[in-house]
């Protein structure tokens, strides 16, 4: 089965926010980035208080709150701005080029303009499967994007999926709902 499709800046950045909000690291990152700010205002807050500064201290306890509030939204759209710059610095040069995806029983055969790569199937670990897109992990940390648009038959490629998760123990992850969060 071949599938013919070029690739955007979406897809990339799509694929970018994705292993972003799959990353335990980067999840903890935030978590702590928005604990630290929080904090350093609560402590500043005490120390205001303990200076008899009591106006500070409430301004400095509003202001960690509503920091605290704000953060994940502020974050969000920071992270969304660098990987979009990423993916237009990076990949600017693959955006509209027309490439192909040649599945077989023992390699997947991927070609553009500037390349051909063939990944035996034991070189992927994981399929990852979000409303528009499959993303084929490689055991290298690379990954192979295929939009589901680019599927002319969705029973066939199900069919081939099943085959890669039965004979090659490949992990299939199923995150149909997922938003960029």
């Amino acid at each position: 089965m071949t599938l013919t499709y070029p690739l955007n800046h979406h897809d990339f950045l799509t694929y970018q926010l994705y292993n972003t909000t799959r990353s335990k690291e980067t999840q903890k990152r935030r978590s702590k980035s928005r604990t630290r700010i929080a904090l350093f205002y609560f402590l500043f807050a005490l120390f205001a208080y303990l200076a008899v500064d009591s106006a500070l201290a409430i301004i400095s306890i509003v202001v960690g709150i509503v920091s605290y509030l704000i953060l994940p939204y502020y974050i969000k759209h920071r992270t969304y701005n660098a990987m979009s710059s990423f993916v237009q610095e990076q990949f600017h040069n693959k955006f509209g080029k027309s490439g192909s995806v040649e599945f077989s029983d023992k390699l997947i055969t991927a070609t553009d303009d500037f390349s051909e790569l063939k990944i035996r199937l034991e070189g992927f670990s994981e399929i990852n499967e979000i409303k528009n897109y499959y993303f084929f992990k490689m055991t290298l940390g690379e990954s192979l994007i295929v939009p589901k648009s680019a599927i002319l038959d969705k029973e066939k490629f199900d069919a081939y999926i099943e085959t890669l998760k039965r004979e090659f123990g490949i992990k299939h992850n199923i995150d149909l709902d997922w938003k960029w969060k």
